[in-house]
């Protein structure tokens, strides 16, 4: 009997404890306990906590990961670093454009892949890293990434998020008439001499650059992109084409000769453009074009055959063989590329020779 009233003691101060310890625990942790019921997050972040209601965030180990797209609306030097207001495009479309303001040492704050515009938002993908640090449920501010969003993620945030409608003309991008089913848009009728002359431009939003060879006197580009939510992998056969370098600002006319000296753009990000033709040349448009490919005189006899018109002039026997009759549409021209055999080598060469291409 004596053992027996010894245990229960035992069992009830054990309980007592716990109760004890329960009571003191969550007196400590109450305003983390009562955060984690209301959001269904168990930890706090010690900076910038109201980027959780509209990104996304994950979790691992000691380490935590916060995304989100925004749109930087300034950036102001402070007595630390730099301030960065933006405005956070979050998850749930039925709440407005949250504005965050982000002040940070910068060696914090990594924008080496940010470009801007003078007086344009420049939309752009953040992280924003937390590491444990002591506490059971806190996690302390570590570093910041920001870079340019992918310009085909822009296009479509536009197209799909109502709340970006008044600011559609403050956003920076490049293009603004891309066919998002597709995956490349026609140029807008500019009334230029390439229109004049029956070819047309087309321009795959991104790709990438997979391989360039050398066959005679051709080259072979290989480029990798997609077409209707499909990759495929585009195949052109031409003596040369036009290369521009948007950080240098030049133009290079690349080709079998010189091959050697641009093979490090193989496997970067870039953006084709294809030029295909509208119809038959007539004999006399025949004429004018060989004219205008061979004159080296004053521009008041001709036009001057500039490094503009040197792909066109090189590859003029493939532009004017081509079968094709009449502006293509955007549908005529997918259904084309994905009706090959094989997606991985589609000849591009029967419909739209390559001009030039520029690095994204």
């Amino acid at each position: 009997m004596k053992f027996t009233a010894t245990k229960k003691a035992i069992v009830i101060l054990t309980v007592s404890f716990l109760i004890l310890a329960l009571g003191i625990i969550s007196l400590v942790y109450k305003d983390y306990i009562t955060k984690a019921i209301n959001t269904g997050r168990w930890f706090t972040l010690d900076r910038y906590e109201e980027l959780l209601e509209d990104c996304e965030y994950s979790k691992k180990g000691g380490t935590i990961r916060v995304n989100c797209n925004a749109l930087i609306v300034a950036v102001k030097k402070d007595k630390v670093g730099h301030c960065h207001n933006l405005l956070v495009i979050g998850t749930d479309k039925t709440r407005e454009l949250q504005k965050v303001v982000i002040c940070e040492e910068d060696e914090k704050i990594d924008t080496e892949n940010v470009k801007s515009k003078y007086q344009l938002l420049t939309p752009v993908n953040m992280e924003v890293v937390y590491n444990k640090k002591g506490s059971l449920f806190k996690y302390s501010f570590s570093n910041i990434t920001m870079k340019n969003m992918d310009e085909v993620d822009i296009l479509l945030i536009l197209e799909e998020d109502s709340r970006l409608n008044e600011l559609n003309e403050r956003i920076d991008r490049e293009h603004y008439n891309m066919d998002f089913y597709n995956y490349f848009y026609f140029q807008e009728s500019s009334g230029s001499w390439h229109e004049s002359h029956g070819l047309q431009y087309i321009s795959f939003v991104s790709a990438d650059l997979e391989e360039m060879s050398v066959d005679g006197e051709y080259l072979v580009v290989r480029i990798r992109t997609i077409v209707r939510n499909q990759e495929v992998v585009l195949k052109s056969r031409v003596k040369g084409f036009n290369y521009y370098n948007e950080e240098t600002n030049t133009t290079h006319y690349v080709t079998p000769e010189n091959i050697d000296a641009f093979t490090d753009l193989i496997g970067k990000r870039i953006i084709p453009n294809f030029l295909y033709s509208q119809r038959q040349r007539t004999a006399e448009e025949r004429v004018i074009m060989v004219n205008t490919c061979n004159y080296r005189g004053d521009r008041e006899g001709g036009i001057n055959a500039k490094i503009l018109y040197t792909p066109i002039c090189s590859n003029w026997d493939l532009y004017a063989s081509l079968d094709t009759e009449g502006v293509l549409s955007k549908d005529v021209y997918a259904n084309y590329i994905l009706g090959q055999e094989d997606l991985n080598n589609v000849d591009m060469n029967s419909i739209s020779p390559l001009y030039e291409i520029m690095l994204e």
